[in-house]
This record gives structure tokens, C-alpha cells and sequence, in this order.
């Protein structure tokens, strides 16, 4: 049978079956008796199994809103933390399987298998295979990218360096708060011997951009230094801390002269660049 010679040994008449797996085509199959009994001959041919249907029903996080959906087939992404379940209609066939683990199925045949709560760094390849006589055969492979949920930014655009101010003036800030799924709060404190908010940002959504002055802390006094920076929270409860920024807080006397020399610094790199761009214009000049 199928290719295969086997002899049957006994008297009487016993009863012999015989389970082989064909592939698909035409198969020539003999069944010879060499004895005066009379050969019954009988050939069941068994539906191959077959994946009805197969998707991940998911549940994403309450601080994402708990929403609630299906995938169609078994490809999806989905964001950590979110509560997976595979569910998956089989026809035919003696044993489930979703990942290497046994799966039992109700009358209809829809089998469920619970992920729970999946992170980022799982790997989520699953095979549904169906045992069916002498082998198992993969009906289908799944593909879940569970997308990691990244901290949010507190992204200091100006100042960008450190900078020196006189006692109780303003800072001015330019800033910038974003988050990959949703931003909570944001702020900007001043760090001394302690932590103070000097400003509440109000945020919607993945991102906002401020823009102002913060005053800073009364007790900061001349010759002192303090440590400004944003920081927010995402909707997971994410904690980030922008660049601080320095802060040297000065008299009025000394900080008219910190202005002085400012000046007197952006005149040099003036003139200098008046001196480059004079010989490129004089070098081209020559080259005519």
C-alpha cells in the first residue's frame, strides 16, 4: 500500500488496518491475499484539517484607554502591556497546537489560547498545527510585534548653554514636551538644596511646545547658582528629565559688566567675520 509491501500473518480472519499519509496526487494502491479467504477491501480517505478562521483579540492598557479589537488574521501590532488572546476556528484533525502548547477546542471547533500581558522584548511567533494520524501539519503562523511604549521628552531648545542673570530676574525658556503615545503633565523646576516648580505646562496629546520666562526662586542670592530643567510624565507614568541649565545669579554691578563683555565679544567675532568675507570677495576678485 502506498508504495509499501506488508505481510499479514495469522489464520482465521483477522482484521487489519493500516494509516499511511498521502501526499497530494494519484496513488496506485494493490491489496493482494494469498490465502482462500475472502478479501474485504476498504480505503477511508480523511479530510485533510483545515484553519477556518484565526485572529488576536487585544486588549490595550487602561492608560491607553482599554480599547478593545481584533486583529484580521494573525498578524498584528499591538502596545506593551496589552492583554492578548489567540483565538482560532480548526476543522478536522485529532490535536491542536498554538506554540508548542496543547490546546483543547469546543464542538464547534474554536480553540483560545491566553498571551496575558505581553512586553516588549517577548518574541511572538506561533504556529497553529494540527495532529492528524501519523504526522502534524502547521496550518498557520503568526506574527505579533508588541511595540514598546518609550519614555516621554523634555527637550531644551534655549537656552543652549549656560547662562548668567541678575537676582529676581526671568529666565527666558524655549522648550519642548513630546511623548510616542500621550503626554500627562509637564513642568519646569528650579534644583537647588531642593526641587521647586517654578512653572506647570498644560499638555494635550503626543506633543507641545513652550514658550516664556520662569522667575527665579526668591532665595537665590547674588554669587549663588541654580539648575533649571523641564520634566514630564506620559500617560504610563514615565518619568523624563530634559538638560538642566545653569544659572549664575549675579548683582546688578556685576552683571552690567557680564553684559559689557558680551558685547565687546560678539564685536570681535563681528569684525572677524567682516575680515573673512572681505578676503573671499578680494580672492575671487584676483582669480577674475
Amino acid at each position: 500500500l502506498g508504495g509499501e509491501t506488508v505481510q499479514l500473518v495469522g489464520s482465521g480472519s483477522p482484521d487489519w488496518d493500516y494509516a499511511t499519509y498521502l501526499e497530494p496526487g494519484v496513488h496506485a494502491i494493490t491489496i493482494e491475499a494469498g490465502d482462500a479467504l475472502e478479501l474485504v477491501e476498504g480505503i477511508e480517505i480523511i479530510k485533510a484539517p483545515q484553519l477556518i478562521s484565526a485572529s488576536f483579540k487585544v486588549t490595550e492598557p487602561e492608560y491607553l484607554g482599554g480599547k478593545v479589537w481584533n486583529s484580521e488574521g494573525l498578524t498584528a501590532r499591538v502596545p506593551e502591556s496589552s492583554h492578548v488572546t489567540l483565538e482560532a476556528r480548526v476543522e478536522g484533525g485529532q490535536s491542536l497546537k498554538i506554540g508548542g502548547r496543547l490546546v483543547a477546542r469546543t464542538e464547534d471547533g474554536l480553540a483560545v489560547l491566553e498571551l496575558g500581558a505581553v512586553s516588549a522584548d517577548q518574541a511572538m511567533p506561533l504556529e497553529v498545527e494540527v495532529g492528524h494520524g501519523l504526522r502534524d501539519s502547521v496550518l498557520a503562523r503568526s506574527q505579533l510585534f508588541v511595540v514598546k511604549d518609550l519614555p516621554p521628552v523634555a527637550e531644551v531648545l534655549r537656552p543652549a548653554e549656560s547662562i548668567t542673570l541678575p537676582v529676581g530676574a526671568q529666565l527666558p525658556l524655549s522648550l519642548k514636551f513630546r511623548d510616542d503615545r500621550a503626554l500627562a503633565s509637564a513642568c519646569i523646576v528650579a534644583e537647588d538644596t531642593d526641587r521647586v516648580v517654578l512653572e506647570t505646562v498644560a499638555v494635550s496629546g503626543m506633543e507641545v511646545a513652550w514658550e516664556g520666562k520662569v522667575t527665579l526662586p526668591a532665595g537665590v542670592k547674588a554669587g549663588g547658582r541654580i539648575i533649571v530643567r523641564p520634566e514630564a510624565i506620559d500617560s504610563r507614568g514615565q518619568t523624563s528629565r530634559g538638560r538642566g541649565i545653569t544659572v549664575h545669579v549675579v548683582d546688578d554691578e556685576t552683571f552690567i559688566q557680564h553684559l559689557t563683555e558680551q558685547k565687546q565679544e560678539i564685536s570681535r567675532r563681528l569684525e572677524k567675520l567682516v575680515e573673512s568675507q572681505e578676503r573671499r570677495v578680494s580672492r575671487k576678485e584676483r582669480a577674475k
